[in-house]
């Protein structure tokens, strides 16, 4: 059978076995699609150009030497791209005093290296801005990080953690500041910007806040600064943090991701690398965040759907911010951390910080789940709510035990009365001391 009596006989195949033969053939390892091939399969014959394309060009990973073909080869199928992840290189050789934050890191050569790279990846993108048919303003999801060269690949390519001790092998872990400023280019159709704590330099502040404010569709941001490795944090720090909270994230945000790990993986690696290094400046692997973050955030919550806010703040802190006046007219759920739930704080504290969640939760007429939690040396303890179509609940779980009193089940009784029309359903659970606090922080 020749090759023009075989694609009469593929078309006549109904479309399920075609799509099922498509993902026979998509090369996998450990469940994630690899794009090795799928070029090829996509030249094949247009019928199977769009299958392979959309899966060839859905995630992106370019560094600053492929931002010139990115602009050139990247033209029809952009309608296709759904999240890009820019990896800038940058060298491992600045400055100690970056490590340990005593001066802000704005004399380092690399930030210019960074800078160059976010620039002539926003020149690109604002050329997507003008085909709104493929690309409408806010479809795509935008990843940055700083990495090691290229030399490390074989080893670290596409991982989110490194080995414990690797700064010890390859040099230290670095800051990066470039400056943006009123520098960029305004792109529409980012929706979702993404800075993970696992990159291997760290994003100031200010460089976040000139990023997110060149970028006015975002309707989601996540954003992992790396926590301060020694006591006190520097000045400039919080109050860099504040700003972007109140200016840099733009109007039509809806949601929100903070996260200040302490007891992150990566961050222990750095922890102890500097430990190594800086006998006089050991870290604290706890601290206590600044009041006027958690301040800020409370007001800027205002108009979110979702937030989750992990040790940067304090619930404690956002709590005691709340105007009587304020209404969380969209906000559906809400996760925050507090050091009140450790075990040397008298439960008494724990309380008066529950009643403050219910009556705030009084303001929240759409929440349907409010986490406050906290994991410390093992111990991990959540307090939830959670309203579904069978149930409205709150319930206790965690390594110290704690019974839910009166004040707290009647302040979010009249809660579950006022927005779900039901009764409050109460529990606890304990959970055995560990090192894996997944299973005590997962909703029940």
């Amino acid at each position: 059978m020749g090759p023009t009596d075989t694609m009469p006989q593929w078309e006549r195949l109904p479309a399920e076995i075609r799509y099922a033969v498509f993902e026979v053939l998509v090369p996998r390892e450990r469940g994630m699609v690899l794009k090795h091939g799928l070029s090829q399969y996509s030249l094949v014959c247009k019928d199977w150009q769009p299958f392979f394309e959309k899966r060839l060009y859905r995630y992106l990973s370019l560094t600053q030497d492929s931002l010139h073909d990115f602009r050139r080869l990247v033209v029809r199928q952009r309608g296709l791209v759904k999240h890009i992840w820019l990896e800038i290189e940058l060298s491992d050789d600045g400055c100690d005093t970056c490590l340990v934050c005593r001066q802000p890191p704005s004399r380092h050569s690399h930030h210019s290296n960074a800078f160059q790279a976010i620039t002539r990846l926003w020149q690109a993108l604002t050329s997507w801005d003008r085909d709104q048919v493929a690309c409408p303003p806010g479809s795509l999801t935008l990843e940055i990080s700083g990495q090691f060269p290229r030399h490390l690949e074989p080893i670290f390519r596409y991982r989110r953690t490194l080995p414990v001790g690797i700064d010890h092998l390859y040099g230290q872990v670095h800051c990066v500041s470039p400056d943006c400023g009123s520098h960029l280019l305004q792109v529409q159709v980012v929706g979702c910007f993404v800075l993970r704590r696992q990159t291997q330099h760290a994003f100031w502040p200010e460089a976040v806040a000139g990023l997110l404010h060149s970028l006015p569709n975002l309707g989601s941001v996540t954003y992992e600064p790396w926590w301060p490795l020694h006591s006190p944090p520097p000045a400039y720090l919080d109050p860099g943090h504040c700003r972007v909270i109140t200016e840099a994230l733009p109007k039509a945000l809806r949601e929100l991701t903070l996260s200040e790990d302490f007891e992150d993986y990566h961050s222990a690696r750095r922890a102890y690398s500097m430990s190594r290094t800086y006998t006089s400046h050991r870290p604290k692997l706890m601290g206590a965040p600044d009041a006027a973050v958690g301040q800020a955030l409370a007001e800027r919550s205002l108009r979110l759907v979702r937030l989750s806010a992990t040790n940067i703040v304090d619930a404690q802190d956002f709590f005691a911010a709340v105007d009587p006046a304020w209404v969380w007219g969209s906000l559906t759920s809400l996760s925050l951390t507090s050091h009140l739930l450790v075990y040397k704080k008298p439960c008494a504290h724990v309380t008066c910080l529950l009643v403050q969640a219910g009556v705030a939760a009084l303001q929240m007429p759409q929440l349907k789940w409010m986490s406050i939690w906290n994991v410390t040396g093992g111990n991990a303890c959540v307090f939830s709510y959670e309203a579904t179509d069978e149930h409205t609940m709150i319930k206790w779980r965690g390594t110290r035990h704690m019974r839910l009193d009166l004040e707290v089940a009647d302040v979010w009784s009249r809660v579950a009365e006022l927005y779900t029309g039901r009764d409050l359903t109460i529990g606890t659970r304990g959970v055995p001391h560990t090192q894996h606090y997944g299973s005590t922080l997962r909703p029940p």
